[in-house]
Order: C-alpha cells, then sequence, then structure tokens
C-alpha cells in the first residue's frame, strides 16, 4: 500500500519527496501481516546462507589469442571503483591489455565521450556500467561500425545485435532480484507491518527500475506495508546531502520502521547525522551495493542488512563472455545472475571488506579458462 504525501508537505516536496509506486495487477498479499512475513522469510532465507560457487561452468574451448584491447569506461562513484580491479586481474589472466578510462557520470556527455574514445584508440572489447544506451547511442554506433563488441554490467540493457551490446552481466533479472529480496527482508523484519522510507537517485535509470521492482513486490505481498520515496541527485549523493534529508525525513516521520538505500554511496555518513540530530529511532538502514563503510557499519550495530554485489568477480564474468566470443562460444552463458549474500550483523565477516565475490572466485575462473 502506497502512501502519499499530503499537500500540508508541500516543504518536503519541494525538498524532493514524492509519493512512490503504483498498484499491481499482479498477485495479492494475504492480508494477514503475519502470513505475509513469514512468507517473505522464507524467500530472503537461502540469501542469507554463504555462497561457495562462481555463477559459470562451462569451461572455455581453449584459452584465447593474447594482446587483446580492452577498454574499461569506469564512472568516478564509489559504488564502480572496485570493478577495476577486476578487470585488471581478469585481462592479465589472459594476458590481454587493459586501459581504464574514467568519466563523471553527472555529466550528461560523460560516458558517451568515454566510449567514442575508447573506439578511437582501437579498442577490441569495450566495457561499461549502470549506463542505458540512450547515455552512449552515438558512441554505440560509432563501435558497431567499426564492429567492436561492447559489454554492459549493472544496468538494464539486453543483448541486442541491433544496439551493438553483446554481452550484459548483472542486468535487470540481477536488479530485480536485489530489489525483490530486500524488500522481503522489510516485509519479514516488521512482521508484515512495515513503513518504509525508500532513497534513490533516478539520474540512474537502473535505480529508478529497482524502485519500481520493489514498490510492485511490496504492493502485492504486503498489504499491512506503506512506503514513501526521497528521490536525491548524484550530487546530493556524492556530497552527503542525502543525509540531511533523510534526518529531516525521521524527524517528521517517527513511524519509520525501514530506510531501503539503492546503493552504499547513498548512506554516506546516515547513521552519524542521525545520532548527532539526536532522533530516537529504531528504523532499520539497509539497502544494495555496500562499500567498506557499510559493511564496517554491520560490524558496529549501526545499520541492519545489506545486499552484497560481486563486483570485482562480475570483471571477471564480463571478460569471460569477451572470451567466450572470441573464441565463438555462446556469450550468453557468462550472463548468469550470481547467487550472492545478505549481510547483517549476525553474519558479516569481520574485518570489514568490499565483498569481491565467492571464496577463491579467482581460481575458479582461471580453472574454466584453463589458465594458472
Amino acid at each position: 500500500m502506497k502512501r502519499y504525501v499530503s499537500m500540508a508537505a508541500a516543504g518536503l516536496l519541494a525538498a524532493g519527496f514524492a509519493a512512490a509506486g503504483t498498484a499491481s495487477a499482479g498477485s495479492e498479499p494475504s492480508g494477514d501481516p503475519a502470513a505475509d512475513a513469514e512468507a517473505a522469510a522464507e524467500r530472503v532465507a537461502p540469501y542469507l546462507e554463504p555462497v561457495t560457487e562462481i555463477p559459470v561452468t562451462e569451461p572455455l574451448d581453449a584459452v584465447p589469442e593474447p594482446g587483446r584491447k580492452v577498454y574499461w569506461l569506469e564512472g568516478n562513484i564509489q559504488s564502480i571503483l572496485p570493478i577495476t580491479g577486476g578487470f585488471e586481474a581478469a585481462t592479465a589472466a589472459l594476458g590481454w591489455d587493459l586501459t581504464t578510462i574514467t568519466y563523471d557520470p553527472a555529466d550528461p556527455q560523460g560516458p558517451n565521450a568515454a566510449m567514442q574514445q575508447a573506439v578511437d584508440a582501437g579498442a577490441d572489447y569495450i566495457a561499461i556500467s549502470g549506463q542505458p544506451v540512450s547515455a552512449i547511442e552515438q558512441a554505440l554506433a560509432a563501435a558497431k561500425a567499426a564492429e567492436i563488441p561492447v559489454f554492459a554490467m549493472f544496468g538494464e540493457n539486453v543483448s541486442d545485435p541491433e544496439t551493438g551490446i553483446v554481452g550484459v552481466v548483472g542486468g535487470l533479472d540481477l536488479t530485480a532480484d536485489n530489489a525483490e529480496r530486500l524488500g522481503d527482508f522489510m516485509i519479514a523484519e516488521s512482521g508484515g507491518e512495515a513503513d518504509i522510507l525508500i532513497v534513490n537517485v533516478p539520474d540512474f535509470t537502473i535505480l529508478a527500475y529497482a524502485e519500481e521492482v520493489l514498490t510492485t513486490h511490496l504492493d502485492e505481498n504486503c498489504g499491512a506495508c506503506e512506503y514513501e520515496t526521497l528521490e536525491g541527485t548524484i550530487s546530493d549523493m556524492a556530497s552527503g546531502a542525502l543525509s540531511g534529508q533523510i534526518v529531516s525525513y525521521l524527524q517528521t516521520h517517527p513511524e519509520t520502521t525501514d530506510i531501503y538505500l539503492a546503493i552504499g554511496d547513498m548512506a554516506l555518513g546516515l547513521p552519524e547525522s542521525i545520532e548527532a540530530a539526536g532522533i530516537d529511532t529504531d528504523a532499520r538502514i539497509l539497502g544494495g551495493v555496500p562499500n567498506v563503510d557499510q559493511i564496517q557499519s554491520l560490524i558496529d550495530g549501526t545499520t541492519d542488512a545489506w545486499m552484497t554485489l560481486p563486483r570485482v568477480s562480475a570483471a571477471w564474468q564480463m571478460v569471460d563472455g569477451m572470451a567466450r566470443y572470441d573464441l565463438g562460444m555462446d556469450v550468453s552463458v557468462s550472463e548468469a545472475v550470481p547467487m550472492r549474500p545478505i549481510y547483517t550483523p549476525d553474519n558479516v565477516p569481520s574485518p570489514a571488506e568490499d565483498y569481491a565475490g565467492v571464496e577463491g572466485y579467482e581460481d575458479q575462473w582461471k580453472a574454466l579458462w584453463g589458465v594458472e
């Protein structure tokens, strides 16, 4: 059930709050909060257990030729940066050459310009994360004309020869699963009566999609749940301004049970801001794509749950797709959705570090490739 912000809250609307979600025409909640919570707990339970295997099991037919030129387009926000190390290690394992081009995702021309630079440099393969076709349309057409395969990760893109994107890692299925399982966590932990603040930056269209999936899932699976959204900008996220907006919301909405953050970057300074404001709240803080700070916050007990993302191993998975393309194999094998754990204070490893992937992921990928 969505809760609309009233006209009396015009000041909050001006600050970026909006009503969330649309009623779903799909399945209906049970009408019993306890039953909704029990069903959600069953769905989320496997994600609270350790994961041990990479998502691809089919070996390469051969080791690809060395020397391929891979260009990785790195958006300079914290959630993207760990991926770079994965590309460095994976390309080195195959004897390929990596060039990283960094761009500002807040600049509408940034991703397209970065891709065009890779095309002009004569890349053999191009990789990009989190950008829709509309943001790279011109350069993508140039890459296709130059017969340079483009691989995309963590976005709403799909493999489509017409656009020139030949492989996708962590696409819509992964995003939807993340949103639904975190929704289940909130339903379960609240006893089927969650009152949720959804914090998002819709400038990233994939995050807007995640919000749509989450609200639909809540409508379909939790009759007593309510939610509103706070929509910020990339600049708000990078500066930590979102934390102040969340604090303002909590001061007028003490009934809030959960604060959902689409990615860990949005949590910058949040626990500290809540404490500094002297707000007495039991609202859970949770979300997706945690950085080291969010992992540490679980250890410290200042946040409650984070859906991990194997960003480093995902780079290996994308290079796996490039290798299969290079060998004329089925690239779709590399698009398998990886299983990944939800960390809570009860299961988070210590000391804090980015979740790179399952233990021994590098050796598992190398074994598939026939390299050491």
